[in-house]
C-alpha cells in the first residue's frame, strides 16, 4: 500500500487502480465463460453411423442414423455433419418427430446442421435420423448400371454400418469385380440383392457397384405357366455371348478408369481442404492444433505449445485425446515428441 501511495501520490489515489483490476478480472472471467460455451458446440463423439440405402430407378435414397454423444462439460444445442453427393428432399428426425435443419455446401460436401429439440446434457447421447435422396449416384451405360457414392466418416466415428438394396429384377455379373470394396455379406430378400458392409473406427468409405437387369422370364414349352427368375448372383456366361463384354462396355470401363485416376489426383490436391473439413466438428482448441499438424506433418510438441500459446499441460491433454480418437500419432525423438496425422485422417 505504501508503494501505491509512493507511485500515485496522495492517500487514496490507489483505489481507482484496484477498481480497474477488479473490473478487468470480471471481464476476463466473462470471456472465459463465453469461449467455453462456443467451443461446446464442437464437442461430440459419433458413437455409430448406420446407413440404409436403396436404389429406386436412377435415384439413390438414403436413411442415415447417427448416434451423437456429448462428451463436453456443457450442453450441446446443435450438431453438424457432412454428406457427399447431391442432398435433395432432406428431412431430419429424433425419436419424437421432425427436427429443424439447414444445409450448407462447403468443399464439395453438404454440411447439415440440426438443432436438437432440447440441448444434450453432459454425457447424454441421442439418435438423429437423416432421410434424403441423391440423383447423381447412379449412371446407366450400354445395359449396365453403375452406382458410385461415398460416406464421409470423421475421425471420431466408432462404428459404421451400411446396407444397400439393389433394384428388383437386377443382379451382379461377378461379385468379386462388380462390388468394391468387397461387402461383409451378400444376401437376398427373395426380390432384390442386399449388400452389407460393417467397419470399426473406419476411414472415409466409398463404394462402387455395377449391376444389370436379369434375363426376362422363360416360358415353359409344355405348360402355360411362366417361371419367374428370382434375383440372384449370376455367373457370367462366355464373353462371346455376354453383352456386358461388348466393345462399348470395354470403352466405357477404360474411360471410367481414367476418370478414377483424375479423381484420385484431385483428391490429393484437395487433401488439406478435406482434412480441414473433417476437423471442423471438433472443439476449437483441437481444431487449432490439428490444423498446425496438417500444415507441418511431424511438428514438435514444443512448437505446438509455442504457436498456440497453450500451456504444456493443455497441449499434452489435447494430443492424448486426439491420439485416442485415431487422428494423430506420436513419435519420440530423444527427449522430443513429433506429431503426425494418421493415415486414417489423411484419406
Amino acid at each position: 500500500m505504501s508503494f501505491l501511495r509512493k507511485s500515485y501520490g496522495a492517500k487514496g489515489c490507489y483505489k481507482p487502480v484496484l477498481r480497474d483490476i477488479i473490473v478487468l478480472k470480471k471481464l476476463l472471467l466473462s470471456l472465459l465463460i463465453v469461449s467455453l460455451f462456443i467451443s461446446s458446440a464442437h464437442a461430440q463423439e459419433i458413437v455409430a453411423y448406420r446407413a440404409n440405402a436403396e436404389v429406386d430407378g436412377m435415384l439413390l435414397k438414403e436413411s442415415v442414423t447417427i448416434t451423437v454423444f456429448n462428451n463436453h462439460e456443457l450442453g450441446l444445442a446443435r450438431f453438424t455433419y457432412p454428406f457427399s453427393g447431391q442432398v435433395e428432399n432432406l428431412k431430419t428426425f429424433d425419436d419424437k418427430g421432425g427436427l429443424e435443419s439447414s444445409v450448407e455446401l462447403r468443399g464439395g460436401s453438404n454440411y447439415v446442421t440440426t438443432l436438437f429439440r432440447t440441448p444434450l446434457t453432459v454425457e447424454e447421447q441421442a439418435d438423429v435420423l437423416y432421410e434424403f435422396s441423391d440423383p447423381l449416384a447412379v449412371t446407366f451405360f450400354n445395359g449396365t448400371y453403375i452406382l458410385s457414392t461415398s460416406f464421409p466418416l470423421l475421425a471420431n466415428v466408432k462404428i459404421f454400418d451400411l446396407t444397400l438394396r439393389l433394384p428388383e429384377g437386377t443382379g451382379l455379373n461377378d461379385p468379386d469385380v462388380d462390388v468394391v470394396p468387397a461387402p461383409s455379406e451378400i444376401t437376398s430378400d427373395g426380390r432384390a440383392i442386399i449388400l452389407k458392409w460393417t467397419e470399426s473406427n473406419p476411414r472415409d468409405f466409398r463404394i462402387f457397384v455395377r449391376y444389370a437387369p436379369l434375363p426376362p422370364p422363360v416360358e415353359s414349352t409344355t405348360t402355360s405357366t411362366t417361371s419367374t427368375t428370382l434375383p440372384q448372383i449370376t455367373t457370367a456366361p462366355p464373353a462371346d455371348n455376354n453383352p456386358l463384354y461388348s466393345e462399348g462396355l470395354l470403352l466405357f470401363l477404360s474411360i471410367l478408369m481414367l476418370l478414377t485416376f483424375a479423381v484420385l489426383l484431385s483428391m490429393k490436391l484437395r487433401a488439406r481442404t478435406s482434412i480441414q473439413d473433417k476437423i471442423e466438428i471438433l472443439k476449437e482448441d483441437e481444431q487449432r492444433i490439428l490444423t498446425l499438424v496438417a500444415e507441418e506433418d511431424g511438428i514438435e510438441q514444443r512448437e505446438i505449445q509455442r504457436r498456440t500459446d497453450y500451456s504444456k499441460t493443455k497441449v499434452s491433454k489435447i494430443l492424448s485425446e486426439l491420439e485416442k480418437r485415431g487422428a494423430i500419432r506420436k513419435e519420440s525423438m530423444g527427449k522430443k515428441n513429433k506429431i503426425y496425422l494418421t493415415q486414417k485422417l489423411k484419406e
